[in-house]
This record gives C-alpha cells, sequence and structure tokens, in this order.
C-alpha cells in the first residue's frame, strides 16, 4: 500500500471478523513499531500481545466496558518502563518523553496494521491500575493504550482531519502558513491518478514478455 493512501485513509475499527490474525502478522506490525523514534534511543516500549478471551473480558472492565474489546481477535497493549526513562531523563523522561515515544509507537502500530488490510482502534480511556494488575505488569511501567486489532467486518469509520492551515503558524503565532489545503489536495489526487495509471500499464508488459 502506498504511504499516502495508508495514511490519507487511515479508519477506526470496532467491528471485527472472527478470522484470526496469525502470530507471523502480528510480528511484522511489532517490529515495525521497533523502529518508532524515542528519546536517546532509550526504547522504553513494552508490547503486550493479549489473545485469550478471559483477559479479554478482564480489559473491558478495565476499559469503561468498552464491550468489542473483547470481540477483537487481537489487544495490543503499548505500555513504556518509567523506571528506564527517569534514570535518564528524570521527571521530564517520566511527564513528557516516555508518552511522546508511547505514542510514537502506537502510530506504527495503527499504521501497519492498515496497511496489512487489518483494521483497529486506539482505546484511550481505561483504569491503569486494572489494566497493570491484569497483564501483571510490574510497578515501573506505566500501560499508555490498548490497541485492538483485527479483519474489519464492515468498512472502518473514516478519520476526520482538519483544515492545517487553520492549525499552523510561520516563525511566530499569528503569522499563518500560506499553503492551502485544496491545494495539497489537487496534488495528491493528481499523484494517484498517475499511480493508478502505471499500475494499469504494468500487467499488460508483464504479459507481452
Amino acid at each position: 500500500m502506498d504511504f499516502f493512501e495508508c495514511v490519507l485513509n487511515l479508519g477506526k475499527t470496532t467491528k471485527f471478523l472472527s478470522k484470526e490474525v496469525d502470530d507471523r502478522t502480528i510480528g511484522i506490525i511489532l517490529h515495525a513499531a521497533t523502529h518508532a523514534p524515542s528519546a536517546g534511543e532509550i526504547k522504553e516500549w513494552h508490547f503486550f500481545v493479549i489473545k485469550d478471551k478471559e483477559t479479554k473480558d478482564k480489559l473491558v472492565e478495565a476499559a469503561l466496558m468498552q464491550k468489542f474489546i473483547s470481540l477483537a481477535p487481537v489487544v495490543i497493549t503499548v505500555a513504556v518502563d518509567i523506571e528506564k526513562v527517569t534514570l535518564k531523563y528524570f521527571e521530564r523522561g517520566e511527564r513528557l518523553y516516555a508518552i511522546q515515544d508511547g505514542g510514537h509507537a502506537c502510530m506504527l502500530i495503527i499504521l501497519t496494521a492498515h496497511a496489512l488490510g487489518l483494521g483497529s482502534y486506539l482505546i484511550r480511556a481505561f483504569d491503569e491500575e486494572k489494566v497493570r494488575r491484569i497483564l501483571e505488569m510490574p510497578d515501573h511501567m506505566r500501560p499508555l493504550a490498548l490497541i485492538t486489532i483485527g479483519y474489519p467486518a464492515e468498512s472502518p469509520e473514516p478519520v476526520k482531519s482538519i483544515p492545517f492551515e487553520n492549525i499552523t503558524w510561520v516563525d511566530r503565532y499569528g503569522k499563518r502558513f500560506e499553503g492551502k489545503v485544496e491545494d495539497v489536495i489537487a496534488s495528491l489526487e493528481k499523484m494517484f491518478k498517475k499511480k493508478e495509471k502505471k499500475e494499469e500499464v504494468l500487467p499488460k508488459l508483464e504479459e507481452e514478455f
């Protein structure tokens, strides 16, 4: 899947097919996540892969009864080692870098799943202490997100965007960025059309040879 297609068509999925997600596919997703940037290359993330139905049911309770969690074939919980990041960056490491680094890993998990034809949903609302107990995390680990993953049973709900020119400033607040969303969209559409035309030609060339 093209990078821009992957990003711009990213959606949210809460209804999954009962089809299993095999370990090789999960491994690809997690391998991609380990390429996320981290402060000082500390790489303080930890990934918990949950397939067990009983454990997923417990996570439903910890996550304010978001019942679709138990129906997802896989739930990946992203946690960070607070002790590890604090040793190098002290309070700033705990309060900022750990959150940033975990967020980077979450985004790569979601994008990679989408690129592989899977749906996902990033869950932020949950009781951290309950999740920590359910997954038997040590005290120095903090769960940041639960990500449900599986083959979508219906078209994912599109992620809504907002005009970037409304929230972008040049050099200082108040000086607006001159780029326009309409121009960007036109450029992307032109790029996608060229790609489609190229893909149409390639099979014919392969048939001739």
